[in-house]
């Protein structure tokens, strides 16, 4: 290694093919101002744009090393033993990971970074490319990806009628993804505006108003968290210099800082829901808690997945870009009905420690040692205003960023990534201006080898790439062809996109589907044949990603008819990965055990699926063979666990008054006795079902109360209306313009004609199917949406029930988070049916 001494600084030559890191710099521009960029950069032509950005700054740092008269600078300071540590990490990680090819691709985008951090580093002083410029660009970048975003996002609140709520999530397409980026760009910005005069402050700080306000509208409290840390630690700073008179004025200004920060911060609607103001009375003060929302909640059990996977692969994780396709076999039990099939863990931590283990969390934490300590040599040393603005807005967008980086994982958004990058050459830049340590450069002997392997490496890079690339061309074409009613054409190219790109199960899923759907509509024999190459296809996707809980069921759901050994294991599978969810997997599991003649574990499994949804006890499916003759048995034990449970948790548990209306329900939709009910422990809908047959004024009298506060609940107006037809049925159809006068006149008959109460609610049936899943855009990283991917249940429901909101719509009859419930579900199906759960496995199935 060589060190370059001051005195020949001046007669470094100027790269040559400097437009190739324009061309680099301008893609990367696009894609932080792009609309919904996270999910453009998995769709064609996008795909394609971002990865000429890369190579043109990977062919570039080859020619660079190629020039031996222009002296190639090292990162130094520590930083070039990151990267290589880095690269052994996402190596290793890949050689080593469930899904190879999956780590191969997000590692070969990760690296990519690396090649722009050695060109940037090395551009850095020649032509236009200065400190200043970079600082400068980074601000006027972020203020215009503001207005974007404010533009954007104002628009369509305007359009939806909710400009007061409005969440900033443009451009990128997520408000924490936004909030990440404005995160870096804020401290940065206002550095500049104090480092100047003039109008150049006032426009600086006009813009620094403008990205804070973005950030703000952005509701994201991650944001806000690493904004709010960055203000305390500056204002503990500011204390900590302060002598005499001027530390008492700035005492006086934080406690002003301090109080606005948290007006602020209470008035943004997602941090008003983790706290809770108790009144005061007699014996205390009002008091503020802190609550747990669905959305902390969802966080933890990714965190314990984590945690989960460090114990089973503490060395190097799962491998980059694998989290999704294993995550199931992580899940906690205690997950109950929350995310699942999660691509990324909410805290950029948790997610290396992951996806990479200990090798790849160490390198993490080894560069934020490393940019610590240089960030303090240059804090202790640099005398240069300007420059020390420039340092403390570096080290202030790099604090924030790892303080909200804590909440969300977004290292996969090119502008964020971008960004990070170009700070890191920033506090670089400002060590070699201040010569803090003659900079390393490579020997030509060195650079040659360096330059092959280079050549090497863009050739892999592009070895990795080009399939995935030409995959989404032959899918974008597909759709095309679809859409033309050109299905055969469609389908054989969604075939060659799944023959290039055999570990991404989007194109086999695309392929295999037509088929199903057209078989109904064919002969026997032709819908075999229809069948069967759907099953084809169902199953290259399921071999893409075994531990996908839709995939395992819609196999399930297609060889029940075919091959009741085979739908019993995909089914299986299917309710070991996620065993309490929306579909009705332990449904048709009890009926591939029925078609076996294994009865006890039918009904054990009919039982668990009344458990997850007590719903399904009242399907019409119940009124016929073959499960009229098991009903009686399955309402039993159904009861039987759900007493039990009640037992188990505390009367005031958050989850007691569900359970027990759940059961109160199944008694009364069954015509079993109900003794000793507790009212005050039931929603007034069903209070009033309990009641309307004997009291109907009793029971018109509690929807009414309830409705003084909240007097446009549909469900409750429309309940009432068929209690009292005459009173209350125009007044709620005028609720309801939209009605057209055919369907007023149906309900008018309806209601006439049944006026008994379970009479009117069995009186519709109508099949209920779970939403539309979209899987590919966040779980497997593809544009190609492949919607609506789950088999229908088949299991008709009575929608006025629904209406009534005596159910709901989405199945989720049982608390998002009820850990007893799960654990209950978890012992039933391990020791009845033999289905451990993962965790309790060594991770398997």
């Amino acid at each position: 290694m060589k060190t370059i001494s001051a005195s020949t600084r001046s007669t470094v030559s100027v790269w040559r093919g400097q437009w190739l890191g324009w061309t680099c710099l301008a893609i990367l521009l696009l894609f932080t101002w792009l609309p919904y960029s996270y999910r453009a950069m998995v769709s064609w032509h996008w795909i394609a744009v971002w990865q000429l950005g890369f190579l043109c700054a990977g062919i570039w740092l080859i020619g660079m090393l190629r020039q031996f008269q222009v002296p190639f600078r090292l990162l130094g300071y520590g930083l070039d033993w990151v990267v290589a540590w880095a690269a052994i990490a996402l190596v290793l990680s890949s050689l080593f990971a469930p899904f190879p090819q999956v780590a191969a691709w997000n590692s070969s985008m990760a690296l990519s970074y690396g090649v722009l951090l050695y060109a940037f580093r090395n551009w850095l002083g020649q032509s236009w490319f200065t400190l200043e410029r970079i600082w400068a660009g980074i601000v006027l970048v972020g203020v215009g990806t503001s207005l974007v975003g404010l533009i954007m996002s104002l628009q369509s609140s305007l359009e939806s009628g909710k400009i007061p709520n409005f969440s900033n999530a443009a451009p990128f397409g997520n408000q924490n993804f936004v909030a990440g980026y404005l995160v870096l760009v804020l401290p940065l910005s206002i550095a500049w505006a104090l480092s100047h005069r003039g109008r150049q402050k006032f426009l600086g700080f006009l813009g620094s108003a403008t990205i804070a306000v973005a950030l703000y509208t952005t509701h994201s409290r991650g944001g806000l968290l690493g904004i709010s840390v960055l203000i305390l630690v500056a204002l503990g700073f500011l204390l900590w210099r302060s002598r005499g008179k001027q530390r008492q004025r700035l005492l006086i200004g934080a406690v002003l800082a301090l109080i606005t920060m948290s007006l602020i911060l209470l008035s943004n609607p997602k941090v008003r829901r983790l706290t809770q103001v108790s009144p005061p009375n007699a014996d205390s003060q009002p008091a503020l808690t802190l609550v747990l929302d669905n959305s902390i909640r969802d966080r933890l059990f990714m965190w314990q997945s984590s945690l989960n996977i460090l114990q089973d692969r503490p060395l190097l994780g799962v491998g980059a870009g694998n989290m999704s396709r294993v995550y199931n076999l992580y899940r906690p039990i205690e997950a109950g009905r929350s995310s699942d099939h999660v691509h990324q863990l909410h805290n950029t931590v948790v997610q290396l420690l992951g996806e990479l283990g200990l090798v790849g969390i160490g390198a993490y934490f080894f560069l934020l040692g490393c940019l610590a300590r240089l960030w303090m040599r240059l804090y202790q040393q640099l005398q240069h205003r300007r420059d020390r603005w420039l340092l403390y807005g570096t080290g202030g967008s790099l604090l924030a960023y790892a303080v909200s980086s804590l909440t969300d994982y977004q290292l996969e958004n090119i502008g964020i990534s971008s960004v990070l990058v170009l700070l890191i050459v920033l506090l670089i830049g400002v060590a070699q201006r201040h010569h803090l340590s003659n900079p390393t450069t490579l020997p030509s002997r060195q650079r040659r080898f360096f330059s092959l392997g280079g050549i090497t490496a863009l050739f892999l890079a592009l070895w990795i790439w080009l399939p995935v690339t030409i995959a989404m061309y032959f899918s974008w074409d597909a759709y095309r062809d679809f859409a033309a009613g050109k299905t055969a054409t469609s389908i054989n190219k969604w075939e060659k996109a799944a023959a290039l790109a055999p570990w991404d199960p989007t194109y086999p899923l695309l392929a295999g589907f037509p088929f199903l759907r057209s078989r109904d509509s064919q002969k026997p024999e032709q819908a075999k044949e229809l069948t069967k190459a759907g099953l084809n296809h169902l199953e290259e996707a399921l071999e893409a990603a075994p531990y996908d809980a839709a995939f395992n069921y819609n196999l399930g759901r297609v060889y029940l008819d075919l091959n009741h050994a085979k739908a019993e294991r995909y089914l299986s599978r299917s309710a070991q990965l996620v065993p309490r969810n929306a579909l009705y997997t332990y449904y048709w599991l009890g009926r591939s055990y029925l078609s076996q003649q294994q009865i006890e574990k039918a009904i054990t499994a009919f039982t668990l699926q009344s458990l997850v949804d007590p719903q399904f006890l009242t399907l019409s499916v119940w009124s016929n063979p073959p499960l009229s003759n098991f009903k009686n048995a399955v309402l039993e034990g159904t009861l039987e666990q759900m007493n039990n449970l009640l037992a188990e948790i505390p009367k005031d548990d958050p989850n007691y008054n569900q359970l027990y209306q759940q059961k109160v329900i199944l008694r009364w939709w069954h015509d079993l006795p109900l003794h000793n009910l507790h009212l005050e422990r039931l929603t007034p809908t069903t209070q009033a079902a309990l009641l309307v047959e004997k009291s109907p004024q009793k029971a018109i009298a509690i929807l009414n109360t309830e409705l003084q506060a909240t007097p446009k609940r549909s469900s409750l107006l429309f309940f009432r209306a068929w209690m009292n037809p005459e009173k209350y049925l125009e007044a709620y159809f005028q609720q309801h313009p939209d009605i057209d006068s055919d369907r007023k006149q149906q309900l008018r008959a309806s209601i006439k004609q049944h006026r008994s109460l379970q009479g009117w609610l069995k009186s519709i049936q109508t099949e209920n199917t779970p939403d539309r899943r979209h899987i590919s855009v966040l779980t497997y990283r593809n544009s190609n949406l492949a919607t609506n991917v789950v088999i229908s249940d088949e299991a008709p429901v009575y929608p006025l029930a629904l209406k009534i909101g005596l159910y709901n719509k989405s199945r989720a009859n049982q608390p998002k988070f009820f850990p007893q419930l799960d654990q209950l579900i978890n012992k039933i199906r391990t020791e009845q049916l033999n289905l451990p759960h993962p965790t309790e496995n060594n991770f398997q199935l």
